[in-house]
């Protein structure tokens, strides 16, 4: 779980420093050019455009874009909310499941009534379990487990 927990941070992380440096490298090219850099910059930006518009008379305004990009951004942080919700719901969904107490009947040889106990279910294992109570049993081979109150 740590370990699903960490891999996830760092590819925030990495998107995070990725982003950013998409951003300063955005900002270097806008307000740092001078001179004859800046006009082959802009030069080479216009030719972009115009190859990308083709023969389209009507070109994306600024506004239209910066729609779009809030747009994206407010799509992006939905999906970061549905999916950081889902995971949580589906997280206490299943400590909820665990935590589910059992009844474990062991059947030994020369007793008559079984001996009971009550588990949690992430506690049981096939010939082992820990007890409610903290105490760890071990199943010998020729004792009978029954398990009362799993749903398969």
């Amino acid at each position: 779980m740590l370990g699903k927990l960490l891999l996830t941070a760092i590819v925030i992380a990495l998107a995070f420093t990725l982003a950013r440096q998409k951003g300063l490298r955005k900002g270097l090219e806008d307000g740092l050019l001078s001179g004859d850099a800046a006009d082959m910059a802009g030069k080479q930006r216009n030719r972009a455009n115009k190859s990308l518009q083709g023969n389209n008379d009507s070109p994306d305004s600024p506004a239209q874009d910066s729609t779009l990009h809030k747009d994206l951004r407010l799509g992006a942080y939905l999906f970061l909310v549905l999916m950081t919700g889902l995971g949580g719901a589906l997280y206490y969904y299943q400590w909820q499941d665990d935590r589910e107490i059992i009844t474990v009947n062991l059947y030994r040889a020369g007793l008559e009534a079984p001996v009971s106990y009550e588990v949690f279910k992430y506690q049981l294992g096939e010939r082992s379990f820990v007890t409610t109570n903290g105490i760890s049993v071990t199943v010998a081979a020729s004792e009978r487990m029954e398990v009362i109150g799993l749903d398969n």
